[in-house]
């Protein structure tokens, strides 16, 4: 499955051309999508994310606004060797700790190291605005070690530098 973005799209993240599942920001189309997370519409014009979820038995984007997005993730250390990183295809290892982003019953979940997490992060964080954000904020940093957290914090500072001003250009 390739994701071929849109000419609509505002997401530079996703114009790579290699299969990837990162979450794309871009303008609503039209009114018609939902929230996944918090159930109120996204008007036409809106800043969106969209995150790659099973639905109904196919792959397709579920939406949510940008601060709803960023509030259903949440880090983890990986309680065994099971799954793989959305951007990267690389399977988890036991300890390894991993960023999951949920849209309803759905979780993806992106490698922490690899810039795999700041990829992921950095479209929602250009919609909220990286310089409201505290990486220990995201529910599970402060249950990681003190390396594991430092590795967090790496991540998203890669993910946050050089962007601050990019989100108002929306």
């Amino acid at each position: 499955f390739l994701r071929d973005p849109s000419p609509t799209s505002t997401s530079p993240y996703l114009a790579s051309g290699h299969m990837s599942s990162l979450p794309k920001l871009e303008h609503a189309k039209t009114g018609r999508s939902s929230c996944r997370k918090c159930g109120e519409g996204i008007d036409a014009g809106e800043l969106r994310v969209g995150i790659e979820a099973w639905v109904a038995g196919r792959v397709c984007d579920t939406w949510q606004h940008p601060q709803c997005a960023l509030e259903s993730c949440f880090l983890e250390a990986c309680a065994r060797s099971a799954g793989k990183c959305k951007a990267t295809e690389r399977a988890f290892a036991k300890g390894e700790v991993r960023l999951a982003m949920c849209t309803k019953d759905h979780k993806t979940y992106y490698s922490v190291g690899a810039d795999a997490m700041g990829a992921a992060l950095r479209p929602i964080l250009d919609a909220v605005g990286a310089d409201a954000f505290e990486v220990s904020d995201i529910t599970g940093f402060l249950a990681l070690t003190k390396t594991q957290r430092a590795e967090v914090e790496t991540s998203v500072a890669a993910a946050t530098c050089g962007r601050r001003s990019e989100a108002s250009s929306f």
